[in-house]
């Protein structure tokens, strides 16, 4: 092969692997409701290609209720649902079943033994409940996490309290494709412990993480394995003379652990995100903090294709204001490759993370920059290298090596959980508006409809709107979701926006009207 042809398939392969990358999905959404707070908690992809989330919302009642949204592959919403009873009741985890369901877990106040309870919803694939259950006593009780089973049935984690004892156990509850209670177990020792994640392990057994709490090592990272039967094989607890918090694991390629929540002993500030790699006997093999000189926190970790990892978390250090959504990626060593921040001037927090079927990644949070009402799910969409179109920077992550670890024996009793029926009501409202690629408006109120011409403009341009509204104001935004612009509309129906010190870019519009309802979220171009 002589040279120019070499040199051609080089050419030839770079150009197709900018195709590629092009040719991934990449979007920002917002979905809720006017009236309520909405809260994303977890997001899974679904077989067709669409995604489930799970989380809260506050639409038309005073307290949280669990919140289930399908969306498809862009993230416009399939349909809603709200499971409610007469008190708060929340989501933390979902997934979608074997038969095409979904499976929610959290916690209510609503039904069950007494005060709180887990919360245990199996649905159809439109969201009907099939059987809906409380799992707790007396006193409180939490389900964080689900999985389900190679036997079709399910896995849970979470804590429980007990008064008598003041501490709280990391509880591990297997139930059958029914949702029988086959057993459950606690995990006590010299502290409290909790329960946020669990997975099945390629041994059949189980893997818990969650904190280890203690008069002698304060908060840190507690790590159980069992056999299928829920017995312990082995515990760890890892962390540092502050206090750390985990969120979320992994089981890696090399059948080891990959761990990611949050540390105040280490790192370049107040609290940094934390990582450490197990191996499959929980031995650690190395630990790193990232973040910066504020506030930083992992929630999801997953393993990506190249044997490197992403971490998706919250970041007050860097980005727009505030608390904005934090996405970084890393080799398999440890090392950051890139980082990047998504969101405005409010509250933007990612709290899940899964790897897309097209090598992107999709996030779920809350913000409070966007949307219909005062929080709503943040659903983000990335590509391979992170980029989602619109309201994202770049942060310079500071990392570091860490790592000191504690043991504690750890005892495992029977919980004497109880489970019962719970009678949810189910209802639906919200709806998805786009933040980046807007193909036109996606308007929140029937009727209404907005234009902007000329668009691109140099001095000046004029937004029109047709429809029932009551005086509105106009929010523009830059790139990085910074409010440059509001402008009261009052009964007008144009508005002439001056280009004044605006420098040449893409820039948002927000149109809302006086009770803070979303009339359209829009695009313009300044020369």
């Amino acid at each position: 092969m002589n040279m120019k042809i070499r040199i051609l398939l080089i050419v030839i392969a770079f150009a197709l692997m900018g195709l590629s990358a092009e040719a991934q999905l990449k979007f920002q959404k917002c979905v809720g409701t006017a009236t309520g707070n909405e809260w994303a908690h977890c997001i899974q992809n679904t077989a067709d290609g669409g995604f489930i989330v799970a989380g809260t919302t506050s639409y038309n009642s005073s307290f949280d209720q669990v919140y289930l949204v399908k969306l498809n592959s862009t993230a416009d919403t399939i349909w809603t649902k709200i499971y409610s009873g007469t008190s708060l009741d929340l989501a933390n985890s979902v997934i979608q079943t074997s038969d095409g369901g979904y499976m929610i877990v959290g916690h209510t106040l609503s039904f069950g033994a007494g005060n709180k309870d887990m919360l245990v919803i199996k649905t159809n694939d439109v969201g009907d409940t099939l059987w809906c259950k409380t799992i707790g006593t007396t006193d409180v009780d939490v389900a964080t996490s689900v999985k389900q089973t190679t036997d079709g049935g399910y896995i849970i984690t979470g804590n429980t309290y007990s008064s008598a004892t003041t501490f709280y156990g990391a509880a591990l509850i297997k139930l059958d494709a029914t949702g029988t209670v086959l057993w459950n177990k606690i995990f006590s020792g010299v502290g409290s412990y909790n329960g946020e994640d669990v997975l099945q392990t390629n041994d059949g057994g189980y893997l818990v993480v969650g904190e280890a709490f203690s008069n002698i090592s304060g908060i840190n990272v507690g790590i159980f394995k069992t056999n299928n039967a829920g017995d312990t094989l082995w515990t760890k607890v890892y962390g540092g003379v502050g206090d750390e918090y985990v969120y979320s694991v992994t089981q890696t390629n090399d059948q080891g652990f990959i761990i990611v929540g949050q540390t105040n002993s280490y790192g370049a500030g107040a609290t940094d995100v934390y990582v450490l790699k197990l191996d499959s006997m929980g031995v650690l093999e190395w630990t790193k903090t990232y973040g910066g000189t504020q506030d930083e926190s992992g929630s999801t970790i997953q393993q990506t294709a190249d044997g490197g990892y992403i971490i998706c978390g919250s970041t007050a250090s860097f980005g727009a204001g505030s608390w904005d959504v934090y996405l970084i990626k890393i080799n398999a060593s440890g090392i950051p490759a890139w980082s990047k921040t998504y969101g405005g001037t409010g509250l933007d927090y990612g709290m899940s993370l899964k790897i897309t079927p097209d090598g992107g990644f999709i996030i779920a949070g809350f913000n409070s920059t966007f949307g219909a009402g005062a929080r709503d799910f943040y659903i983000i969409k990335t590509d391979a290298n992170g980029k989602s179109g619109c309201f994202q920077d770049t942060a310079v992550t500071v990392f570091a090596n860490t790592g000191t670890s504690i043991f504690h024996n750890t005892t495992v009793v029977d919980s004497g959980l109880v489970s019962s029926p719970a009678p949810v009501t189910i209802s639906s409202a919200g709806i998805a508006t786009d933040l980046c690629n807007n193909v036109g408006i996606k308007e929140l109120l029937e009727g209404t409809s907005i234009s902007v011409s000329p668009n691109p403009f140099s001095t000046q341009t004029i937004l029109t709107f047709q429809g029932s509204v009551h005086n509105p104001s106009l929010f523009i935004y830059n790139l990085l979701g910074q409010e440059v612009k509001s402008i009261p509309v009052g009964t007008n129906t144009q508005v002439t926006i001056q280009r004044n010190q605006l420098p040449a870019g893409m820039y948002f519009y927000k149109l809302i009207e006086e009770n803070k309802e979303v009339l359209g979220i829009g695009k313009m171009m300044v020369e």
